[in-house]
């Protein structure tokens, strides 16, 4: 009983710590949720960026035409400069002092287009700067919004496997914990076991069984419990070595795996990595078969001490028989009387079933022959036989009679007691009349009638008011009809006893001694 309650209080102390542990991993669970959702945020936030992406992309396109253009007309440009240079310089070999003043208005129009040109070279000029510093300027933001995204990758991959391993702790505490309600319900069916057996034990001080057989089986069944005991706790702290060891692999693991990340992409000990997962799988299937070992141990532990609670309430109640001995009894016993009754019942019900089974086959076998029709028969004999079997009859008769004599016996014990009562309430009034002078008379519907033994024409009919005294006096009583008889003040009398005092027994006690003294006055006036 010690082991049983160190155990318990052991299960409680572990039961506490993984109720925290849980309280613990809830709260970092919580955490990892939200930074989870600031991971979203990112991502919503990379999906805006890459939209002004595609639109920076448009306007590189854009930037890309107009240095096209620009290039185009620059080379246009060139070209009309050294054609209107040529032009000039032929002009003034062949011409005229009069016909170059005619000729003037040629390089006019092309030094207007020039300067059209020029202007609008120097707008395409601002435009591409402008528009070169946006796409530098897009560009360094989108380098930096792919740098955090990168940074965000990072960081979401680290959160869900920090996420995967507080689930699989959780899940592997969950379990634990089961397991710990189950030992805990286990160690108190054990004690209640324990308990009943206490209680057999003390209540078999009168049993048949030997005390050196009863002490060998105690001992050998608690060396075997003591054995499947043991094992159970070398189970159990293997199983939080294992445990242990596979928490430290998976750290371990998470570990690397970080500082892998750290270093340089690719460079993991691919062979390394391998084998920490081929050892911690391996631990795993070891960790499950011996959970698998320990749940067989335990059940095999339920059905042992299922057995022993049957053996030790055989044992108490005298029923066990050990190896080589014998056990003498009376012939005529309680335990034989009650098994004969019982087989003769199980034989009467077996006769009546196998008759209805063979009335069925007969009924079966006459609705064949005739057709498949249905023949109405009655009950009792006839031409077609018997439509209910004997057995079933004589049960049925011997039933009635067994409730007709019941019966019988009800009604003379019913007769009995009408007539013990008649005479007992006959008794009660006579003492009643001989004691207090008074005959009474009860009506069904509870009134009372009161007369006085000295006077037969003084006569009171008392009713229940339906309230009952907190006092010892009782149901109240009042009043309500009387006689044509009675003593001259008996008025006087029902004021002052039934009216002032409400006593009724006063009011009577009264009106006894007044017709008593009538009766005596007359009894005297005829003598």
């Amino acid at each position: 009983m010690h082991v049983v309650r160190e155990e318990l209080k052991k299960q409680q102390d572990y039961l506490r710590q993984l109720e925290s542990t849980n309280t613990k991993l809830t709260k970092e669970l919580n955490f990892l949720r939200e930074r989870n959702t600031n991971a979203e945020v990112l991502k919503e936030e990379k999906r805006g960026l890459e939209k002004k992406l595609i639109v920076l992309e448009e306007l590189r396109d854009k930037v890309v035409r107009l240095e096209a253009e620009l290039d185009a007309a620059r080379s246009e440009r060139e070209e009309w400069g050294r054609k209107a240079a040529e032009e000039e310089d032929v002009t003034m070999l062949n011409t005229t002092p009069s016909k170059r003043r005619e000729s003037s208005g040629v390089p006019v129009a092309v030094t207007q287009t020039l300067s059209t040109l020029r202007l609008a070279h120097a707008k395409l000029l601002e435009e591409h700067g402008s528009t070169t510093a946006l796409l530098k300027r897009r560009e360094a933001e989108l380098a930096n919004l792919e740098k955090r995204e990168i940074e965000t990758q990072e960081v979401i991959t680290g959160l869900e496997s920090d996420l995967r391993s507080v689930e699989e702790e959780l899940k592997r505490k969950e379990a634990g914990r089961k397991v710990a309600e189950r030992e805990v319900r286990y160690l108190e069916a054990l004690l209640a076991s324990y308990k009943a057996e206490e209680t057999y034990a003390a209540s078999s001080a009168s049993t048949t069984l030997a005390p050196s057989t009863s002490s060998l089986l105690d001992e050998s069944k608690l060396a075997h419990l003591d054995e499947l005991e043991g094992l159970v706790e070398e189970y159990k702290e293997m199983n939080e070595q294992l445990a242990q060891r596979v928490d430290e692999l998976e750290k371990t693991l998470r570990s690397d795996s970080k500082d892998s990340k750290m270093k340089v992409v690719g460079g993991v000990d691919r062979a390394e990595l391998e084998k920490v997962e081929k050892e911690r799988d391996e631990l795993k299937e070891t960790l499950k078969s011996h959970e698998a070992e320990i749940q067989t141990h335990l059940t095999t532990i339920d059905n042992l001490e299922q057995t022993l609670f049957e053996l030790s309430g055989e044992m108490a109640g005298g029923r066990h028989v050990p190896p080589n001995t014998r056990v003498l009894c009376l012939k005529e016993n309680p335990d034989q009387q009650w098994l004969d009754l019982r087989q003769e019942t199980l034989d009467r019900l077996k006769g009546e079933n196998e008759a209805l089974i063979r009335r069925l086959g007969e009924l079966e076998e006459r609705v064949q022959a005739s057709g498949g029709g249905v023949q109405e028969m009655g009950s009792g004999t006839g031409k077609g036989g018997e439509l209910v079997p004997r057995e079933s009859w004589e049960q049925v008769c011997k039933e009635k009679e067994e409730l007709v004599e019941e019966v019988k016996q009800k009604e003379k014990r019913l007769l009995r007691l009408q007539q013990v009562f008649t005479s007992k309430s006959a008794e009660f009034r006579e003492a009643i009349a001989s004691i207090l002078g008074l005959k009474l008379a009860f009506y069904p519907n509870g009134q009372v009638r009161v007369t006085s033994m000295y006077d037969l024409a003084a006569s009171f009919i008392f009713q229940p008011t339906g309230q009952q005294g907190t006092d010892s006096s009782g149901m109240k009583m009042q009043l309500v009809a009387q006689g044509e008889g009675g003593p001259q003040d008996l008025p006087n009398l029902m004021h002052y006893w039934i009216e002032n005092e409400q006593c009724p027994p006063g009011f009577m006690a009264s009106v006894t001694l007044e017709c008593y003294d009538n009766w005596k006055r007359n009894q005297q006036e005829e003598a």
